[in-house]
């Protein structure tokens, strides 16, 4: 009995692990160019999040997520953000590229008319 319970103790880690799975990917712009500096969020559905940065090749990675849905988010500056859900199985590795369009810019200019005054 004693040997059996060692046995199991010394599994559960190894268990644990086999449980877990991970979510990468690149983000990139609509031309394909790589978009280093990006932050991705993962939020599980049961409220933990995630944050990382994509590397100088754009590439980011979540590992040793455990099995569930994600809402993942990247965004950069100058760029509109994107989001995707992503569900993940045991032991399963999910690739979620992103395409970043360009932020749309919006300018709001105020005109004010006035009459002139003319001295007679």
């Amino acid at each position: 009995m004693t040997r059996l319970a060692l046995v199991l103790l010394l599994a559960a880690p190894f268990t644990a692990l086999a449980q877990q799975t991970a979510i990468q990917g690149t983000v990139q712009d609509a031309s394909g160019a790589v978009i280093p500096s990006a932050t991705v969020r993962a939020q599980s559905a049961g409220g933990r999040a995630f944050n990382t940065t994509s590397g100088a090749a754009g590439a980011y990675v979540f590992p040793a997520l455990e099995a569930g849905e994600y809402k993942v988010r990247a965004q950069a500056q100058g760029f509109a953000p994107a989001e995707r859900t992503v569900v993940l199985l045991v032991g399963q590795v999910v690739t979620g590229d992103f395409s970043l369009r360009p932020a749309t810019a919006s300018e709001t200019v105020e005109v004010v008319e006035s009459a002139a005054t003319i001295d007679v």
